[in-house]
């Protein structure tokens, strides 16, 4: 019995056995799905990989994540991390995240990140565009290393936008995937917003344009009656 023990317990098995923000993580809890958006503390994120599919062997080359406290982007409060990785990106994916094999060999191992990355995001609400992406890569690391997946309830600026574009537009509008939307791609979002664009693929940079397109987007949605967690929480599609 006491495997079933393990896999329903809040804690990871082994769980002495891992660093104390670990622990901390699986075993804390997630904000109310009723507290107010102007209370919750949001942690945007981003990835730069060596391809595209972790299921195939493609692995995490650096992390990025800044905080939105308020509805407004903490730049103090921000997270970069480059990560080595056996595998060796191919010449067209190094052109686009600009990470050189040398700077990869260089970089600490995904086991020595994920404690700290884990305590900067602890259970606040996780913030992407295209976050399954993301979220696929980050899981697949940390099941890697814990046998879990992240815990803490992810929004994608994608769903935010494309729900407030939704309100001036058809109910059929609201129904076509946002994802094969070309208006919905960041550069081009960030753009409608006003927003700067960072320089791109780099994974803090993008996390910092992201954060402040979900900034402009989440003040946009408590004007129209999104009021709570739960409420973003139904628009969201990952």
């Amino acid at each position: 019995m006491k495997w079933i023990k393990q896999l329903f317990s809040q804690e990871p098995a082994n769980s002495t056995e891992l660093p104390a923000e670990v622990v901390k993580y699986f075993s804390g809890e997630l904000p109310p799905k009723k507290s107010p958006i102007e209370s919750l503390r949001f942690v945007v994120i981003d990835t730069e990989t060596t391809g595209l599919n972790p299921a195939k062997g493609d692995r995490v080359l650096s992390i990025g994540a800044v905080v939105i406290k308020d509805l407004r982007v903490d730049l103090s409060r921000t997270f970069f991390e480059r990560i080595y990785s056996e595998t060796a990106s191919p010449p067209e994916t190094i052109a686009v995240h600009l990470i050189t094999p040398e700077e990869s060999r260089h970089a600490p191992k995904i086991a020595d990140v994920l404690p700290t990355f884990l305590d900067f995001i602890g259970l606040d609400v996780l913030i992407a565009h295209h976050a399954r992406f993301d979220l696929a890569f980050l899981n697949a690391e940390l099941q890697r290393c814990y046998g879990r997946a992240l815990r803490n309830y992810c929004l994608d600026t994608i769903d935010l936008a494309h729900a407030l574009a939704s309100t001036n537009q058809s109910f059929e509008y609201l129904g076509l995937n946002p994802r094969q939307m070309e208006e919905y791609e960041l550069a081009k979002l960030a753009a409608s917003l006003n927003v700067p664009m960072e320089s791109r693929h780099d994974a803090l940079n993008d996390a910092i344009t992201t954060a402040q397109v979900a900034a402009v987007l989440l003040k946009r949605l408590t004007r129209v009656g999104g009021n709570t967690l739960q409420d973003l929480l139904y628009l969201s599609r990952i």
